[in-house]
């Protein structure tokens, strides 16, 4: 049984066993889940609106060089690099503590993720995978301490 490479893609582990093939040299790849490179950095702001209201914002920045999410290290598991941007917006009731307001704004730039993915082992070429993020959320809070 031999197998349509499409766009120089090995077959799978999984194909390889049904051709008879029965290993995988990984020797020299890299490992599954392991960018090369991630970074996260967050800025934080206060401002002082007037004596009884405090307005905070935050912005962070995740990044992650490409990775691969299946054990396989299959090319088709390969997650591009990516970027993520969460905004948070607070006021504060800096005389009482009692209120406050936030606005958060997840994945801003909405990034699509794949977190994992493997091959169907009893159909040929066929592959799931776990996508995260797929958009922009929002949520907006409202707090009394009492």
């Amino acid at each position: 049984m031999n197998f349509l490479i499409i766009k120089k893609v090995r077959p799978t582990v999984w194909q390889q066993k049904i051709d008879g093939v029965l290993t995988q040299d990984l020797t020299g790849r890299t490992g599954l889940f392991a960018p090369d490179y991630t970074a996260f950095i967050s800025l934080n702001h206060e401002y002082s609106i007037n004596d009884d209201w405090l307005l905070e914002s935050n912005i962070n920045l995740s990044y992650s060089s490409e990775l691969y999410t299946s054990s396989d290290l299959d090319e088709r598991s390969k997650q591009d690099a990516y970027s993520k941007v969460n905004l948070r917006f607070s006021l504060l009731d800096v005389n009482n503590d009692n209120w406050s307001f936030s606005l958060l704004i997840k994945n801003l730039t909405e990034e699509t993720i794949m977190r994992t993915s493997q091959d169907m082992p009893v159909t040929a070429f066929a592959y799931w995978a776990s996508i995260d993020n797929p958009e922009r959320s929002y949520s907006l809070t409202a707090t009394y301490q009492f």
